[in-house]
């Protein structure tokens, strides 16, 4: 019985590689939890970004482009269109039915697009120029109204009078403020197309950084598995290598009792 004791020995697995191997899951199951954490932060960077240069766009074309286009129409209506007009009619160059339409339709486009600039969100500058800008509107507008009763009348002298001693005397002042309205609406454009720039750099970097992450993640799980799957392999050998042992001990016993029967 001694010698069937000492020869009937069964190999002892080792039990760290369990432990290692659970230690393995926990560290896998928390890389593949930040990986899908990470990737929904980049997702959710990039529709932020998304969303935040769409508004910056909608911000700036409504309260910068926009009152460009109104500034120069107003500009062009007095400066180009009304001043023109009333020299070829003093000059009998169209008629004055021409001439009228002409005036009022550049005076109607003025009034409306002064009116929808001013509706619009403007800087502390263009609010100083905008308050001065006002009290040179009322006196072009006074202007307007004695030009339009010339018009009706067709008094070509008065017509001829107006030109040369009211007309830029009324109309080169408020010019010159929508000039200086024009340059600082410019500066704010610039300033916004400077402002979404820098923050389309940051999220293109921030989202560049979770990206490189991400791989270096992904690289980290695949090493993880492979080792996993080469601590698996090393304990499927150790467990079959077992059990190999335990039948080859099972068949020496049983030989030797039979040579002791």
């Amino acid at each position: 019985h001694l010698a069937l004791q000492t020869r009937l020995t069964f190999p002892i697995l080792p039990k760290d590689p369990p432990m290692k191997n659970l230690r393995l899951k926990t560290r896998l199951i928390l890389v593949i939890g930040f990986l899908v954490l990470l990737v929904i932060g980049v997702g959710f960077l990039g529709y932020k970004g998304l969303n935040d240069g769409e508004a910056a766009l909608e911000t700036t074309y409504a309260d910068q482009v926009l009152p460009l286009t109104q500034l120069k129409k107003i500009h062009g209506s007095y400066a180009v269109t009304i001043v023109d007009s009333t020299h070829k009619l003093a000059d009998s160059a169209i008629s004055w039915d021409q001439g009228r339409r002409l005036i009022a339709n550049a005076r109607a486009t003025a009034d409306r697009e002064w009116t929808a600039f001013n509706k619009t969100n403007h800087g502390a500058e263009e609010k100083r120029l905008i308050d001065d800008a006002v009290p040179l509107a009322r006196t072009v507008e006074g202007a307007m109204d004695r030009l339009t009763d010339i018009l009706q009348k067709e008094d070509r002298e008065g017509l001829k009078a107006f030109t040369t001693t009211e007309l830029y005397r009324t109309f080169d002042p408020f010019c010159a403020k929508l000039d200086e309205l024009f340059d600082a609406q410019s500066k704010e454009v610039a300033a916004k197309i400077a402002g979404a720039e820098r923050a389309n750099r940051s999220t293109s970097a921030t989202l560049l950084v979770s990206i490189l992450i991400a791989i270096a993640l992904a690289a980290v799980l695949g090493f993880s598995l492979v080792r996993l799957a080469g601590d698996l392999a090393v304990l499927v050998a150790n467990v079959q290598k077992s059990g190999l042992q335990v039948n080859t001990s099972i068949t020496e016993v049983a030989a030797t009792a039979k040579e002791q029967q």
